[in-house]
Formats: structure tokens, C-alpha cells, sequence
């Protein structure tokens, strides 16, 4: 009988927490360099440039969510050409 009943009662597996404050919006804890306007900031997936309009607005981040790790690398490189 214990075998039986085994399944329904096993404990639930825990969830690790996520390192960063939302998994779409970017925030001042995720901030690397300020550079006038944009800022670097770095997630899971690396780093990459936003506004700072974006910053700690409680919206997804368009420059987060949406972008590839090849976007992420060019726009970096002529964010730091243009400086």
C-alpha cells in the first residue's frame, strides 16, 4: 500500500531563485557603465545597451527581451566606437 500512495505524496522540487529582479525589465541592480543616455547592463544572456528610460520602469525592456547575442555584440561595439 505505501508504494501505492508514494507518487501523491512526494515533496515538490524546489525553484531556484532568478538572479535578477524580472525576467524582461531592466533595473540599477543589472547596470554595468553609464554612457549619457544608454547604459550597459547584464543579464543571463551577457550584457547589452538600453536607455535609461528603461531603467526600473516595471515594463519589459525592448533592448532585453527582444534582441539576439549577435545584436548584443554589435550594438556594444559601436556604442563603445562612438565614445
Amino acid at each position: 500500500m505505501a508504494r501505492k500512495n508514494a507518487k501523491k505524496y512526494s515533496t515538490p522540487k524546489k525553484e531556484e531563485k532568478y538572479p535578477y529582479p524580472s525576467r524582461f525589465g531592466s533595473h540599477t541592480s543589472m547596470i554595468v557603465e553609464v554612457k549619457g543616455e544608454w547604459v550597459i547592463c547584464e543579464d543571463e544572456d551577457g550584457l547589452y545597451p538600453t536607455l535609461r528610460r528603461f531603467i526600473d520602469t516595471g515594463l519589459a525592456d525592448p533592448h532585453r527581451f527582444s534582441t539576439t547575442v549577435s545584436y548584443r555584440k554589435q550594438a556594444l561595439k559601436a556604442l563603445k566606437a562612438n565614445s
